[in-house]
């Protein structure tokens, strides 16, 4: 073979390994770009975890905060956070309060069994929060619009508690007059609304989660929703039996629970109850009896002391009254 021929041949190997090398060069610079690009996005994400958790670390402490506040102490001591505040504040509230269920003489217990008909509500809609079991403490507020039950120990991002369940008025008929409700109480897992429009179309109602049903007394009777609460509360009253209050047109109630009382078949002492209606004040007792008592006038806050003592204020003036234990006559 001639020098030109072999000098043509190896420039020809020459050439390809140049555009092998090229290749590889290019591939080798992509390859480079890339792992840039993904320790560059890598280097944003870490950023924006760090970014997270910071604000997730914010939210934390502040639910920390407002838990511990919630969870200290008794529900009549609890401090006003500025969340609750913001909640009480709005226009169309009538009344608020709390409610703490370790307060009761079981210790609370009675919100954490599942033999009731909320427990297994749909969770996540408009009337129920995201959790089952009755709330440890309450934080309650009584509108115009409707009665709700906030969490205090389920509290979101900002440190607001979330609902746990709500009784909106458009879908509670059991509810009369509800535009014209006028106060609230909780105690050992009952709940009392007292509704007046003035005109003897109130009532006296009781949600009781423990035994899971809802009742309502007027003046002539005592009546039965149907069904659980899950239920009862989208539904109207359809039985009646003795039991009614002085007035239909009721303005407060309170209840406590007097030391020997009955149990209720869920463990529960029944309270005893007093109202305070437009014809005077009635005393609910734990075995079902129901006194009247100041019918010769209105009477505007009722008030059971430690012994089952009633304390009256009326609408007009300010004369008070106590009434004995048995409900029988003035102390």
């Amino acid at each position: 073979m001639s020098v030109e021929t072999e000098l043509a041949a190896l420039t020809t190997a020459v050439d390809a390994l140049s555009v092998s090398a090229g290749a590889k060069a290019s591939a080798l610079n992509a390859a480079v770009s890339l792992a840039a690009g993904s320790a560059g996005a890598a280097a944003a994400d870490r950023v924006q975890t760090g970014v997270d958790r910071a604000a997730t670390g914010t939210a934390l402490a502040t639910a920390q905060a407002l838990v511990g506040a919630a969870g200290t102490g008794t529900a009549t001591g609890l401090a006003y956070a500025a969340a609750t505040k913001s909640l009480a504040a709005a226009a169309d509230v009538i009344a608020v309060g709390f409610y703490d269920r370790r307060l009761d003489n079981d210790g609370g217990a009675w919100g954490d069994r599942p033999g009731r008909s909320w427990y297994w509500e749909l969770l996540g809609t408009a009337t129920r929060g995201v959790t089952r079991r009755f709330p440890v403490v309450v934080f309650w507020v009584l509108r115009t619009s409707g009665f709700t039950i906030y969490d205090l120990h389920d509290l979101d991002a900002s440190g607001m508690p979330r609902m746990w369940m709500d009784f909106p008025v458009a879908s509670s008929p059991w509810w009369t007059v509800p535009a014209y409700s006028k106060a609230a109480y909780m105690s050992h897992g009952r709940l009392w609304i007292c509704t007046s429009d003035g005109a003897g179309n109130g009532r006296l109602h009781e949600i009781n989660f423990a035994l899971d049903t809802i009742t309502r007394r007027s003046v002539a009777a005592l009546g039965f929703v149907p069904g659980g609460i899950a239920t009862a509360r989208f539904t109207t009253p359809t039985s009646t039996t003795a039991g009614g209050v002085a007035s239909s047109d009721c303005l407060d109630v309170h209840a406590r629970v007097i030391p020997g009382g009955p149990l209720d078949s869920a463990g529960l002492p029944i309270p005893t109850v007093a109202v305070a209606t437009a014809a005077g004040a009635s005393v609910i007792y734990p075995w079902g009896a129901v006194y009247d008592r100041c019918t010769d006038f209105s009477v505007a806050r009722v008030l059971l002391d430690e012994a089952g003592s009633l304390l009256v204020y009326r609408s007009v003036g300010t004369t008070y009254g106590l009434l004995s234990p048995d409900g029988r006559g003035l102390v």
